[in-house]
């Protein structure tokens, strides 16, 4: 009898450390934090950009760095926009809490808002996105249905 008692403790202890480690494991498998590089090419407008995201615990924040140029003039983009977000299997919907412009955006007078959703720039809005994995677990960020941002993860985080 107190065999089978020490066997019942020690199948508990296990139990309980097992559904710790899936929980733990599980939950840093949904935090995304990742950095990529787009370039925006319209109509004479070039837009170079670097793009961080960090999602988890439905809030996130979206550093961009940016130089566009339009018709000879250059001008710096530097913004941090935080966000909450609901989750639907791999599609996310976020939307902007508040947009800090760092103190290298100078990018006021150009036209560099009429070419990002007004997400980037208008607090309150949304942006939908859907996130995939390739093949080697690095997020993939599609907007509208076309991959926009091929992201290299981070694993420390």
């Amino acid at each position: 009898m107190r065999t089978k008692i020490y066997y019942l403790a020690a199948l508990l202890i296990a139990t309980v450390f097992a559904a710790v480690y899936y929980f733990n494991t599980n939950d840093s498998n949904n935090k995304i934090v990742c950095q990529s590089r787009h370039t925006l090419l319209h109509d004479g407008f070039r837009l170079d950009s670097n793009f961080g995201f960090t999602l988890a615990n439905d809030k996130g924040e979206l550093t961009v760095h940016a130089i566009a140029a339009e018709n000879g003039v250059q001008s710096q983009v530097g913004r941090v926009i935080n966000f909450t977000y609901v989750k639907n299997n791999d599609v996310y919907i976020l939307k902007n809490q508040y947009v800090e412009y760092l103190s290298t955006d100078n990018s006021k007078g150009s036209n560099v808002d009429f070419h990002f959703p007004a997400f980037f720039y208008e607090a309150g809005k949304e942006l939908a996105l859907k996130i995939e994995y390739d093949k080697y677990h690095n997020p993939v960020i599609y907007l509208h249905n076309m991959p926009m941002f091929y992201c290299k993860r981070y694993n420390h985080v």
